[in-house]
């Protein structure tokens, strides 16, 4: 929805800055019916925060690149080198952070327009029940209270900030231990329930349980057919029956402060430990972000310089490198991206703004299997590179 190795526990917390009130999503929605509702939005169920990512693929095709072919081409500004055009056509999966948005406009069954607060326009289309039918929108109206919206009646969002604490004092937040150690920030559960009003299902001796999150304490895998969860009241339950509390489970995400996302799944999970939250990031924190430019070098001493387009897709400060350090999937957002070396045909190690390592695997973001690093420099030359041309990648 992602590594140099750490030979310790992997321990990253999540910085508390003084970031205020109203970190919910907030804005106005404009219906087909002239409805016009202001007020907190839960898109799809589960993005309540300006840091949760809207979901979708862009509508252009790009080249997917042949590993097994190589030449070098100069024609009308453009250099190639080891690379080649396949006949298949791949889309950019495509995912920012709700806080970067000015605006959505419904395009057609299942697309949309994206304007971003740096002017930008973009065009995507459905990959998640993030856009189109099946999409489940909430605002919570002063005047009207709670309001389902249903795409096909959906005209219009405009993003604003919002001055009100709203659920900010409601996000999961905790510390969850993994076998590759532990990462404390704001918690997904299932990458589904992020509020402490949302309810964990599971049974016990027969009995159901919805619990919600406000309740809870801990909660422990037990093997893979249950959990142990430890409840606000002292009482222990070991709860079965639901992906909620067993192998099942898609996922436990952890939003981090300086990096991005990681998700641990069941097998590596060790026990949640939950507490109050800090304040979420408000939507003056987002800037609609910004090319993604640098240098590159080769490892026969070339540089190019310019503007990066990551594996020919990622191109935006906003976007994520993802990969995987000891089967936990990491995405990593590019602003906090300082280099990538790559390592081998396999991985690659990632350097952050704040001077950690991580080497990465498992992505062809992070491997051979990268489709190319194009970079077009101020004359508009543009140079593609090959994952075996490139020695190292410096972010400005």
């Amino acid at each position: 929805m992602k590594k140099l190795i750490f030979p310790i526990l992997l321990v990253i917390f999540l910085a508390v800055g003084a970031v205020g009130a109203g970190g919910e999503i907030y804005g106005t929605i404009e219906t087909t019916r002239g409805e016009v509702l202001t007020g907190p939005i839960r898109w799809d169920a589960n993005d309540n925060f300006w840091g949760d990512q809207l979901n979708a693929r862009k509508t252009e095709p790009i080249q997917e690149r042949d590993p097994e072919d190589g030449f070098r081409l100069s024609l009308f500004g453009w250099e190639i080198i080891n690379n080649s055009s396949s006949q298949g056509r791949a889309y950019k999966q495509f995912s920012i952070p709700f806080g970067h948005l000015r605006s959505i406009e419904p395009e057609g069954s299942s697309g949309a327009v994206l304007e971003l607060k740096n002017g930008e326009r973009v065009h995507v289309e459905r990959s998640s029940s993030d856009l189109g039918r099946g999409l489940e929108l909430v605002i919570e109206d002063a005047d009207r209270g709670t309001v389902e919206i249903p795409w096909r009646r959906l005209a219009r969002v405009e993003f604003a900030g919002n001055q009100n604490e709203g659920r900010d004092g409601q996000r999961l937040y905790g510390t969850v231990t993994s076998r590759a150690g532990e990462f404390t920030g704001f918690i997904i559960w299932d990458r589904d329930e992020s509020l402490a009003e949302d309810i964990l299902d599971g049974e016990e001796g027969g009995r159901d349980h919805e619990i919600p999150f406000h309740e809870i304490v801990t909660i422990e895998p037990a093997g893979s057919g249950a959990a142990r969860v430890g409840l606000k009241s002292g009482e222990e339950l070991t709860l079965r029956g639901t992906n909620d509390v067993n192998a099942d489970n898609r996922g436990v995400i952890v939003v981090l402060e300086g990096l991005g996302n990681v998700e641990v799944g069941w097998r590596e999970l060790e026990k949640v430990v939950f507490r109050d939250p800090p304040a979420s990031p408000t939507y003056g924190k987002f800037d609609g972000g910004r090319r993604l430019s640098g240098k590159v070098r080769t490892p026969g001493g070339q540089v190019y310089e310019g503007e990066i387009t990551w594996d020919m897709d990622e191109s935006n400060s906003w976007e994520s490198l993802d990969g995987e350090v000891d089967d936990i999937e990491y995405s990593i957002l590019f602003q906090y991206v300082q280099s990538i070396k790559p390592a081998g045909s396999g991985s690659a190690e990632v350097r952050l703004s704040d001077d950690r390592s991580l080497v990465l695997s498992g992505s062809n973001d992070v491997n051979g299997e990268n489709r190319g690093i194009m970079v077009t420099a101020a004359d508009g030359t543009t140079t593609i590179l090959g994952w075996e041309d490139v020695e190292l990648v410096e972010f400005d």
